[in-house]
């Protein structure tokens, strides 16, 4: 991915999206709990590489479906990554901060 994004000097956003219908095999979840939390490490782990050999690309990703609910505290997101929030069954019947 580095040479990709490093002869492309228009690429400051990498999207690292999952398909829609992924699933982490048993032996992912069983160590990291749940899949916010492996998502986090990789992606995490990409930006610290890109961060040292393309330090102008940031990485996207996005809360979405397995993955809407944060990773838990010990797996948090880099500050640096970029989380989009994309609630598939949210409604707009009132706004965000409204009581559930």
């Amino acid at each position: 991915m580095s040479p990709f994004c490093g002869t492309r000097p228009e690429i400051t956003v990498f999207d690292c999206w999952p398909p829609d219908v992924s699933r982490f095999q048993k032996e992912i979840l069983d160590r990291y709990g749940k899949p916010a939390n492996a998502e986090s490490v990789v992606v995490n782990r990409l930006a610290e590489t890109l961060r040292t050999e393309l330090p102008g690309v940031r990485v996207e990703r996005i809360a979405y479906n397995s993955t809407i609910q944060p990773p838990d505290s010990d797996y948090a997101s880099d500050p640096a990554v970029i989380v989009d929030f994309a609630p598939y069954s949210r409604t707009y019947d009132g706004p965000l901060d409204a009581p559930a």
